[in-house]
């Protein structure tokens, strides 16, 4: 690989991570505006959870296999272009929104458009690098989870509160709209400007090994072929259901930070988003190299090793953090918990990645990530909402709610991830990761 090339390979997932980032801070940002939302349009905690979870998982997860489909077959970068810039409008549609129903849609607008990211970006990404740096450069692709959380909380927070002391804001076209609205607008439209920029991407060539062909394998195919190895390839995505169950969970953290310690959205948002800013991308760093270590003593299964350390670590933390008698202890713990949750992220997708042969790799990541997505997606925040308006109905039931679910994701998860580890190890030694020629 030549130094140009190289450095392009970089710019470029410079560019798709900066793209994932944007997609956590318009699909976080609700999560911030759960008060004035619940007192403006009077919703329930039920409500609010399905505006977090099913609305955005809908098409979220279910078009995630059709679209790596696409990806496998198609220019995977405009793709990612289209993508972009439709969850970027619909992000500012939220802020329109002056219902349950108009913003129950639009959230399922913005799940349609990021969809089309990750399976396209992993795709790209394990065509432009070789072998001994794809899990390098999917590690620091798949930490934009954390830095756009992070940023969501951060700059959400910060916008959010500047709008919500300012009452109504007037916007040109639309005219007056609450604080909350214009929070979204703000967030939302800049993707359109990083769409515009991914256009500078080229489309790599597809790699091959031996006598791989060359087609990418139908939908059904490539159902069938990840469905005969499904010891090796199940056990990842139900492992890391604890992970997205915590991350999802998490959502209601800025509700535990206002009901149990009255914290104000600014202050709020400024820790969390620092925690995340911090111990996010250092999980990430460290995940990698936890996985070198592993590979330099010959160990195997080396990222699926570094995945399963952070599974439980991060479910140990994020089952902790809801219960602490105070805010600041329960940001200590939050730290824990996003730093294994990082480890988890990026080694999880990484063994996905090293697993599948180039011809099914899509489409075997896009079936991850809805397996991951629409269980996390479901139990998180639908299940703490659930739990809070009809089990744990005092203001503070919400920290109740968020360890309740997650202890009891994180256990089953941890043992299903350590009975796929011989089958992931067989199918390591057996499928098609090769060096590009």
């Amino acid at each position: 690989m030549s130094s140009t090339s190289s450095l392009r390979a970089w710019c470029a997932v410079a560019l798709l991570t900066l793209a994932y980032i944007l997609s956590f801070i318009d699909r976080q940002i609700l999560g911030l505006l759960i008060t004035p939302i619940k007192g403006s349009l009077q919703l329930t905690d039920t409500q609010l959870g399905l505006l977090m979870g099913p609305a955005f998982a809908i098409f979220y997860v279910s078009l995630g296999w059709p679209i790596g489909w696409m990806a496998d077959r198609f220019n995977r970068r405009n793709i990612i272009v289209a993508g972009v810039a439709l969850w970027s409008i619909m992000t500012a549609l939220c802020g329109l929104s002056r219902s349950f129903g108009q913003l129950f849609l639009s959230r399922i607008g913005v799940g349609v458009g990021e969809a089309t990211l990750t399976p396209s970006a992993l795709s790209l990404i394990g065509d432009m690098f070789p072998k001994g740096s794809r899990a390098r450069a999917t590690a620091i692709y798949m930490g934009g989870v954390q830095v756009g959380t992070g940023l969501a909380y951060l700059v959400g927070g910060k916008v959010s509160g500047m709008l919500s002391k300012a009452g109504t804001v007037d916007v040109p076209i639309f005219g007056a709209i609450e604080g909350w609205q214009a929070a979204f607008l703000a967030v939302g439209l800049p993707g359109l400007l990083v769409a515009l920029a991914i256009m500078g991407i080229r489309e790599p060539a597809r790699l091959k090994a031996g006598d791989e062909p060359t087609e990418a394998l139908s939908l059904w195919a490539a159902l069938r072929y990840i469905g005969s190895r499904w010891t090796a390839y199940l056990p990842i995505g139900l492992g890391m259901c604890a992970v997205t169950t915590a991350a999802y969970a998490g959502g209601w953290t800025a509700a535990l930070f206002q009901r149990t310690w009255s914290w104000q959205i600014e202050t709020m948002g400024f820790w969390l988003g620092v925690n995340y800013l911090v111990f996010g991308p250092l999980g990430a760093v460290v995940g990698g190299m936890i996985s070198d270590a592993f590979i330099a003593r010959g160990m195997s299964a080396p990222t699926y090793r570094a995945c399963w350390i952070g599974i439980g670590f991060t479910s140990v933390a994020a089952t902790l953090y809801p219960l602490m008698p105070s805010p600041e202890l329960a940001l200590a713990l939050i730290a824990c918990s996003i730093f294994g949750n990082a480890i988890g992220t990026g080694m999880g997708s990484a063994s996905m990645v090293v697993m599948a042969p180039g011809i099914v790799r899509a489409q075997a990541v896009a079936l991850y990530l809805m397996t991951i997505n629409f269980l996390g997606l479901l139990i998180g925040p639908t299940m703490v909402g659930v739990l809070t308006d009809h089990v744990f109905t005092d203001k503070a039931g919400v920290g109740h709610a968020m360890a309740t679910v997650q202890i009891g994701v994180a256990i089953p998860a941890l043992l299903i991830m350590w009975a796929g580890w011989k089958p992931f190890v067989r199918e390591m030694k057996a499928n098609a990761v090769y060096e590009p020629r």
